[in-house]
Formats: C-alpha cells, sequence, structure tokens
C-alpha cells in the first residue's frame, strides 16, 4: 500500500462526498495516476478539478503535482510487482491452526511497521528528538495499550539520565499535565487520537506552553490539531480489534526510531550514562 493510500484511509471519514469520490478512484488507480494531468483525473473520478484538489490538500500535500511526486518517489524505490503483491491485513479468525495464527501475526506486525515508516515524517522525529535532548522535563501520558509504549519510552529516555516521568494511572497523568511549564515536552500516545482522557490530558498541557508530541495514527480530528508535533502511525481498523497488536508494534516502532535519533544526536553526552545504566544491572544477571 503506498503512502497516499494510507492517508487516505486515515482521513477517508472526514471527507466530502466528492472528496469520497475522488479518494475511492484514487485509490483504485494509483499507478495510472502517474500517466494523468489534473484535468484527466478529475474527469474520470466524476469531481471537478476544485474538489481533487481539496482532496491532495486533506491528505498533507500542496496540490496534486506534490501527490503524483510522492507516488514517483515511492515507486522508484520498489517495483510494481512487489507493490502488487503486499498482503492487506487480517483480524482474529474462528478456529485458526496455529499455522495460519503465525502468519498473520507475523504479516499484521511486518506491514504495521512498513506502513508506519512511510508516514513517518523525519523532519517531525528530528524536532522532536532535539527538544527533547533540551527539555528540562519530559512526561509520556498514554491509557491502556498505549500506556504501556509510553513506559518503555520511559525506561528508555531514564537511561540516558533524561529528567522523565510516566505514570499509567490518570489521576496522577493529570497531575503531570497541569504542573508542566514551558521548556518541558509532553508526549500523549493514543492509537485512534479519540480517547477521552488523552483529549483531556492534550488540553491541560496546551494551557501550560510546554511542547507537544502526538503519537497516533494518521487522521485529522482534535487531537492532531492540538499537537505541536504529530508522528503517525499505520495500523488496521478491523472489527474485532487485534489491531491492538500491530498498533503496539507500530507504536514501539517509533519509540525506536525517536530514541535512537535522540541518541544519535546527543551521543557524546550519554554513553557514559548507558555504559552506567547497563553496568548497574550487571550485579543482578545471574551467572
Amino acid at each position: 500500500m503506498t503512502t497516499v493510500e494510507l492517508k487516505i484511509n486515515g482521513v477517508y471519514t472526514n471527507l466530502s462526498k466528492g472528496e469520497k469520490r475522488a479518494a475511492d478512484y484514487m485509490s483504485k488507480n494509483i499507478p495510472n495516476i502517474l500517466k494523468m494531468s489534473l484535468c484527466e483525473l478529475s474527469a474520470d473520478a466524476e469531481v471537478n478539478q476544485a474538489t481533487m484538489v481539496r482532496l491532495c490538500k486533506s491528505l498533507g500535500y500542496t496540490g496534486f503535482k506534490e501527490l503524483k511526486k510522492s507516488i514517483i518517489t515511492e515507486f522508484n524505490s520498489v517495483t510494481f510487482d512487489s507493490y502488487d503483491s503486499i498482503e492487506q491485513y487480517t483480524d482474529i479468525k474462528d478456529k485458526s491452526n496455529l499455522k495460519s495464527i503465525k502468519e498473520y501475526i507475523s504479516s499484521n506486525a511486518v506491514k504495521a511497521i512498513e506502513d508506519t515508516m512511510k508516514l513517518l515524517d523525519e523532519e517531525s522525529i528530528e524536532q522532536v528528538a532535539q527538544y527533547i535532548i533540551n527539555a528540562n522535563t519530559i512526561k509520556i501520558f498514554g491509557m491502556g495499550v498505549s500506556g504501556l509504549v509510553g513506559e518503555d519510552l520511559c525506561y528508555k529516555l531514564i537511561r540516558i539520565g533524561k529528567n522523565v516521568c510516566h505514570n499509567r494511572d490518570f489521576h496522577i497523568q493529570l497531575m503531570y499535565a497541569s504542573t508542566m511549564k514551558k521548556g518541558d515536552v509532553a508526549v500523549l500516545i493514543s492509537y485512534s487520537g479519540m480517547t477521552s482522557e488523552l483529549l483531556e490530558l492534550m488540553n491541560i498541557v496546551k494551557k501550560t506552553g510546554a511542547i507537544t508530541v502526538a503519537i497516533t495514527k494518521y487522521a485529522k480530528n482534535e487531537f492532531t490539531g492540538l499537537a505541536d508535533y504529530v508522528l503517525h502511525t499505520s495500523t488496521p481498523e478491523i472489527d474485532k480489534r487485534s489491531g491492538a497488536m500491530s498498533s503496539r508494534i507500530a507504536q514501539l516502532c517509533i519509540v525506536d526510531v525517536l530514541f535512537t535519533s535522540i541518541a544519535n544526536k546527543d551521543y557524546s553526552n550519554i554513553t557514559s550514562n548507558l555504559k552506567r545504566s547497563y553496568e548497574s544491572c550487571i550485579p543482578h544477571k545471574k551467572k
């Protein structure tokens, strides 16, 4: 699945009727778009050119030319055969055998990682990493599975000596949020971006002047609209929510990329912390 298709899936429910018609046509004709003008594409999709341009902007592009350039760049890095053979996400099925379970778990995990890397904006990662390096304190927020991902990021930042706080209790998170200051960084993790607790926390943090970073799926909603920086994940929308597995993998992947970027940027200052934190645990390893 191309980046354009991933973005369409993320914003589809928020599109107008005309934009949905344009998006449906675009999703089914990605390779053909490279050969078409805006006029031709709009005519084939049975929408006017203004609607097609609005769709391009809803997907984060300045217009049709930039969208087309994105597709060209992506197709230059993969063959059409590999593009056509990419498998779709699968869900939990009744009475699956172990072989098929292994296959769909591994397939979903690999796809979640690959699709997330397509959506992850390198400039945003660079900027967020620098803010975390310079932050007075970093506070991490998340509920449920996203809270577990936040815990992982917290442990990583502790290893390199950062002043970081995380607690999965919502009342504690409320206290963290309300006491943040300018110069602090808040990382808020929510797969859907619709979790009421995370929206409440985001609104509280915004009033403090701290930098806000959202880790969430590609979509346009209040959560992403409030964040200073958004790091997008891509995972399936499936009825039975086995997507909780692949969404966790996608979020952890972003955490790993962010942490590694921080470590690379500040390597000379954190090597001693990495060494000391590693050595502190050695006496407790069974020989």
